[in-house]
């Protein structure tokens, strides 16, 4: 399937990205035949709740539901409107007639949207060829009419205000 790149706001590598997953190490194993004297100082049990700073499985979830509205935005033919929810980043590489043009041609294949589901979602304080600065990366995978899929990919990217907004849509 020809790959195409559009709204190229951030040269993303998303394997790189996606595959750059968190990994906590297991706690190390008392060796077998170490026994304490004494008995271990109580240890304080981590939060139940993740700290205030620190994106929660809910935040993900509302990260993950505002993509799909801000898709269902280019599947209703709104890419105007999708263009003028997005970043300063996305904005700055892409007019937004030629967002448009390019979402136009690109749907005109594909037929009426039948699925689209969330796959691989990833953090990121690093992207390549953009400022540092909290990054999340979605892929959908979705299903069209016309027996057409799309792997699609939202960068999303915190702009002035504080306010989360798409800095990037990729699809293959």
């Amino acid at each position: 399937m020809k790959r195409r790149v559009l709204a190229a706001a951030i040269v993303v590598t998303l394997a790189l990205a996606l595959g750059a997953r968190a990994q906590t190490p297991a706690p190390a194993a008392a060796p077998p035949s170490a026994a304490p004297a004494t008995a271990a100082p109580a240890t304080t049990p981590p939060p139940t709740t993740p700290p205030k700073e620190q994106p929660s499985p809910r935040d993900d979830r509302e990260s993950i539901d505002a993509g799909m509205k801000w898709l269902a935005l280019i599947d209703a033919g709104k890419a105007g409107d999708a263009w003028d929810l997005s970043s300063k980043q996305l904005k700055s590489a892409v007019t937004r007639a030629k967002f448009i043009e390019g979402i136009r041609d690109a749907r005109r294949s594909l037929g009426k949207l039948e699925a689209r589901t969330a796959e691989r979602f990833a953090r990121s304080h690093q992207m390549p060829g953009a400022p540092d600065g909290d990054y999340v990366i979605i892929e959908y995978s979705a299903r069209f009419a016309q027996g057409k899929q799309l792997q699609e990919q939202l960068v999303w990217a915190i702009d002035d205000g504080d306010i989360w907004r798409v800095a990037g849509y990729y699809y293959r």
